[in-house]
């Protein structure tokens, strides 16, 4: 990414990005970041994929970089991250936030052969991340002295937890087993490991 202002020769360039402030109220706010190409036509093309919608928002502890595109058959993703930085309580940078957008994309294109795979692979991973291995640890070992009851009670909690989880990965599974090819494979063994480190973690605190 190049800065231009306003008054340059834009015609050189084959897209524009432009990063404009869409609304903003006390300390929460998103910019919109449009591209165009010479035609005025919005998105980009990154590989045989497309950026459809990329926006950064931002409240007093955090801001973000988001995206979403699309694949070679139409389909489009889910939203993606692409960066985080601080909140307007500390500042963050707004051109270096905009330009993980494209790295990012560019990542989704190599990582992913489709945009249902793309999507299902990041709620799985949001998932292990909303399953808090701690928290769920903690939990067993403050009931363990508290009684048969209320540790059965953290048992069955904990795993209707990995249950949730489970379920997602195994949709990611299927997803993943109906490709045939080494990207989706190896997307496959890499879930796989990452299930295993969820429940050796949990079982190793507990």
């Amino acid at each position: 990414m190049s800065p231009i202002s306003i008054d340059d020769d834009q015609s050189k360039f084959d897209y524009i990005c432009n990063v404009s402030l869409k609304d903003s109220w006390n300390g929460n706010g998103t910019y919109d970041v449009s591209i165009i190409n010479k035609d005025y036509v919005q998105g980009m093309p990154i590989g045989k994929w497309r950026i459809t919608k990329a926006w950064i928002s931002y409240n007093w502890g955090d801001s973000f970089a988001r995206l979403k595109m699309e694949d070679e058959y139409g389909n489009e993703t889910c939203d993606i991250t692409a960066d985080n930085q601080s909140g307007s309580a500390r500042g963050f940078h707004v051109p270096s936030l905009a330009r993980t957008i494209f790295t990012k994309a560019q990542e989704i294109v190599r990582d992913y052969p489709n945009a249902e795979i793309c999507s299902s692979i990041i709620e799985l991973h949001k998932s292990q991340k909303d399953l808090n291995i701690d928290f769920l640890s903690n939990c067993l070992k403050r009931s363990k002295n508290n009684g048969d009851e209320e540790y059965v009670d953290s048992i069955a909690y904990v795993l209707e937890k990995l249950s949730n989880h489970l379920e997602t990965y195994n949709k990611t599974k299927e997803l993943l087993k109906e490709q045939e090819n080494q990207r989706c494979k190896q997307l496959l063994k890499e879930i796989a490991s990452d299930f295993k480190h969820v429940v050796n973690e949990l079982l190793w605190h507990t």
